[in-house]
């Protein structure tokens, strides 16, 4: 086949780039014998550049690296250049990382993964959507009982009374509105008040602030009248209190005079905790506002040791503000749980007392000697031993016979600084510090506890949202205009489900209680897992073998027939 006219006569092929390339004349060329030894013309020659594939030399990924998020770097120039990005110099609003297919393995366990970008692989859930938590306790499956899958009956008792003291009221002794404080209720029932601690007869009442609708504790101080500096004193202790937040300390809020109780009040604003007591009434036998008689109970070390930790954590977090708590007694310490201990009353003698001429230093010193005095009076059983000094003597004599070196110590050093010396709190802090390591770990196994109930709690919170479903469902007596809707198509598998779930029998045909079986298949529907189950109709002509997510797609697909129209 040869060429035609027009392709011979056609303009010789020259390459685009040839006007950078120098013509070699073909005489230049000469053939060169070949020698084995000899190095390859192609080998070392400057004007061949060294392959390089574009955009991902070691250089321009550093670059890249600092322009985009990346959730994932190259682990081979992460580990060793030092010019890494950091988290704080990532750009999140540039385009993702492409993946370098020319990256090599640095694991050197062979080859990289198939999938290129993937760093784990996570298992997909298939049983619950909460893991149980612990504390655990070591028990057979058979010593189990029905209580353990719910919250502690003490623990639902004592918060279901906590509830009930708050929101009680007395429809017969209606009381006036302070401020924004209105549904007052009295909290005390003893009808002498003592002036010894505060200056003026007390109140305490129960208030709801039309603010907030939370519910909140007033003093209130009978008699006591306000004054320009009375003015600026309750402002100034406002400010001061509001910044003392502790676990130990009761939260003041508020704090002003009003005169609608029949004369000029004092009224101090504070956090409300319900079936609180105090420690007189706890360990002396004083009136309770719960109502039951109270006998003196004996404090085991282990106790006082617990009361010391939390009156010092108190007293460190007041003197740290700068301020001072002044009243120490058994009657303005409170319990609001078991063995939670606040202090109380604390910033009334602000208010009454003002500017007294008596340094902070000074109301800190009697901090501690009030302290260490309570603490003498609960462990000799004895209330008086606050008031006379004289009866110390023989209150501690008594002390050392029931208590340890070490709490005696710590007694004695309380009112030997507290009255004489002005060393702070915080040089007595490092002697208990042993004590104050065990109550925390006290306080963690409670909070353990208490998450452990939660947990329960979310469990029981599914399950009562999947049986709260399938009555909706079930048993409707019309729909649509089908009086049998709820026992066709898909949803007759919920009604299997129901009767497999609840309605479990014997062998003889008897009711069985099983809670466990009833919390497991609540939470394998909750879940949707692929496990079988084998559902038989009450008069076993029908039997169905489905899983649990295709029972779990027919609840979603009923409910949405239900409320999905609207």
């Amino acid at each position: 086949m040869g060429l035609s006219p027009k392709a011979a006569n056609a303009a010789p092929f020259r390459p685009k780039s040839s006007a950078t390339v120098s013509s070699i004349p073909a005489s230049a060329v000469k053939a060169k014998p070949y020698n084995p030894s000899s190095t390859p013309d192609w080998i070392g020659q400057p004007d061949v550049p060294e392959f390089v594939p574009q955009n991902y030399n070691t250089s321009q990924s550093l670059k890249v690296d600092r322009r985009l998020n990346f959730p994932h770097s190259n682990p081979l120039i992460d580990q060793f250049a030092s010019d890494s990005p950091t988290l704080n110099s990532l750009d999140h609003t540039a385009q993702p990382a492409q993946i370098n297919p020319y990256a090599q393995d640095t694991n050197g366990f062979g080859a990289p993964p198939y999938y290129q970008g993937t760093t784990s692989y996570s298992q997909p859930l298939q049983h619950h959507l909460y893991a149980p938590q612990g504390p655990y306790r070591d028990m057979q499956a058979n010593q189990r009982m029905p209580k353990d899958f719910f919250i502690d009956e003490n623990l639902r008792r004592f918060m279901q009374k906590r509830s009930e003291a708050t929101l009680k009221t007395f429809s017969n002794v209606p009381l006036p509105d302070v401020e924004q404080f209105h549904t007052l209720v009295n909290l005390d029932f003893s009808d002498s008040k003592s002036e010894r601690l505060l200056g003026y007869p007390s109140w305490l009442y129960k208030a709801i602030s039309a603010s907030d609708g939370n519910y909140y504790c007033l003093r209130r101080l009978e008699g006591f009248k306000s004054t320009n500096q009375t003015h600026h004193d309750v402002i100034s202790v406002q400010q001061n209190w509001r910044r003392v937040r502790n676990g130990n300390v009761v939260s003041v809020h508020l704090a002003f005079t009003n005169s609608r109780f029949n004369g000029p009040s004092l009224f101090v604003v504070t956090d409300y905790h319900p079936c609180s007591e105090t420690l007189a009434q706890k360990h002396f036998g004083g009136p309770s506002r719960n109502s039951r008689p109270h006998s003196a109970l004996p404090i085991t070390e282990q106790l006082m040791w617990s009361y010391l930790v939390q009156i010092a954590n108190a007293l460190k977090a007041i003197h740290d503000t700068g301020l001072a708590a002044k009243v120490i007694d058994a009657s303005k310490v409170i319990l609001t749980g078991e063995n939670h201990l606040r202090l109380n009353g604390c910033a009334v003698l602000d208010v009454v007392n003002g500017q007294d001429g008596t340094s902070v230093a000074q109301h800190q010193t009697r901090d501690l000697y009030l302290f260490g005095a309570l603490l003498l009076a609960l462990g000799t059983n004895n209330a008086s031993t606050t008031t006379l000094r004289g009866s110390q003597t023989k209150a501690l004599e008594m002390f050392r016979r029931n208590y340890t070196p070490r709490m005696c110590s710590s007694i004695g050093w309380l009112l030997d600084h507290g009255s004489s010396n002005n060393e702070p709190l915080s040089t007595f802090l490092p002697t208990i510090a042993a004590e104050t390591f065990a109550n925390f770990d006290a306080m963690n196994h409670a909070q353990d506890n208490l998450y452990s109930v939660l947990n329960h709690e979310l469990e029981n919170g599914r399950a009562f949202r999947n049986m709260t479903k399938i009555n909706i469902i079930l048993d409707r007596p019309e729909y649509e205009h089908e009086a049998a809707w709820s026992r066709h198509g898909f949803r007759y598998i919920l009604l299997l489900a129901r009767d497999h779930i609840f309605h479990q029998v014997d062998a003889n045909g008897r009711a069985v209680e099983n809670l466990a079986h009833i919390l497991g298949c609540l939470n394998r529907l909750d879940a949707g897992i692929d496990e079988r189950v084998t559902l038989t109709s009450r008069d076993n002509s029908t039997v169905s073998i489905v899983t649990w997510k295709e029972i779990k797609g027919c609840l979603e697909s009923a409910w949405s027939d239900l409320f999905g129209r609207r």
